[in-house]
């Protein structure tokens, strides 16, 4: 699979898990993140590789995003055919996880 079928089908896949659209050219214009849910705002990475870096200006653009819109902060990412889901500690433990 190429990298951006991979990474589209990773958004579509989350939005349609989350009740969330996919945001037209991923957050590049005025809506932010790569999928809005009802109260979440999703960075999604996809690579088909074993391992990835994940820089804190990532977590900190996605982040200070969310809390301008009043949503939380969500990282998904697809790595090596598994899927996972990052957030900040403070976000998880106030929806009672």
């Amino acid at each position: 699979m190429s990298r951006a079928e991979g990474w589209q089908k990773q958004e579509d896949r989350i939005a349609k898990l989350v009740s969330g659209q996919v945001s037209a050219g991923s957050g590049a214009f005025d809506r932010k993140g790569d999928v809005r849910a009802p109260t979440e705002l999703w960075e999604a990475k996809w690579t088909s590789k074993k391992q990835v870096t994940i820089q804190a200006a990532v977590l900190e653009k996605i982040c200070g995003e969310a809390i301008v819109e009043g949503r939380i902060a969500v990282l998904g990412l697809e790595l090596n055919g598994r899927n996972y889901v990052v957030v900040e500690e403070a976000d998880w433990l106030e929806k009672g996880q």
